[in-house]
């Protein structure tokens, strides 16, 4: 059986028009000869990277392209065909968020404004899964631990 056939046929769809989306190797070219931030976002603007009403600027960008980001991750949760396949891509942000209650602790210092909240925890349950081992806030004993390794070193 081909690969594809094994896809949901919703999937299926909705991934050709994500790829279709995606940025071409001349579009790359014209990012990579930009001269600054910018030109770079002029660009963008005009290819409607960002998909908004909003043009992006200096100012904004970031907050932009948190929110490409996180519909990236809100749509390969809906056609993943098992939850675990979603949570291997929020893994890398869970990990993020863990890290920063981690120094949080270390610093004494909020340092909510780096959290991303394109995981599967938010910032208030990693700080909750922080306060007692025990209590497995996560539900995942990796995670649990390895939180309260970084915690105690």
């Amino acid at each position: 059986m081909k690969a594809l056939e094994k896809i949901h046929p919703h999937a299926n769809t909705v991934v050709c028009i994500e790829d279709s989306r995606l940025l071409k190797d001349f579009d790359y070219d014209i990012l990579h000869n930009a001269a600054g931030l910018g030109e770079t976002l002029d660009e963008l603007n005009e290819m409607n990277y960002f998909q908004t009403h909003l043009t992006a600027d200096v100012h904004n960008y970031s907050s932009l392209l948190d929110g490409v980001m996180r519909n990236t991750l809100d749509l390969m949760r809906s056609i993943s065909p098992n939850e675990w396949i979603w949570r291997i891509f929020a893994l890398y942000y869970d990990i993020h968020n863990m890290k920063l209650v981690v120094k949080v602790r270390f610093f004494g210092k909020r340092l909510d404004h780096l959290a991303l909240d394109y995981g599967s925890y938010s910032l208030p349950t990693i700080r909750s899964a922080a306060v007692r081992r025990t209590n497995d806030i996560l539900g995942n004993n990796v995670l649990n631990e390895g939180l309260f390794r970084a915690l105690e070193v």
